[in-house]
């Protein structure tokens, strides 16, 4: 598997499992430092799960070990757009000029552009 490809996926792997279902009878896990309610600690995290792949993709392409098609280029441009509309939505979240709802449709787009690049890096996928 090509480096890029496996951080993909292993960056994927940590947004889809995420935390595990709260039971009847096990308490919540307490909110990380700065997060306001857990729907704000699971958007972050995305966003910051979402970060990282931008960012190893853009590194391994800038050393060369990872040269994408016009087709995953195509779908790295579009993952970093919706990205940073995530990142403004958030911010305005955490501000008070942007509702929780709209926030959290912004980061599911991020997840969405996120998913159908694995699915395009995958072996087979292009």
């Amino acid at each position: 598997m090509k480096p890029a490809k496996a951080l993909l996926a292993g960056a994927l792997a940590l947004a889809v499992t995420g935390c595990k279902p709260v039971g009847a009878n096990t308490s919540p896990a307490a909110l990380a430092p700065g997060y306001i309610n857990a729907q704000d600690q699971n958007m972050g995290e995305a966003l910051n799960t979402a970060h990282g792949v931008v960012g190893g993709l853009l590194n391994q392409a800038t050393s060369g070990s990872f040269v994408p098609s016009a087709a995953e280029k195509a779908s790295i441009n579009g993952l970093v757009a919706a990205l940073n509309v995530a990142d403004a939505a958030y911010q305005g979240y955490h501000a008070g000029t942007v509702t929780e709802a709209s926030a959290a449709t912004a980061v599911s787009t991020v997840e969405s552009q996120q998913q159908s690049l694995q699915a395009q890096m995958a072996p087979g996928g292009n």
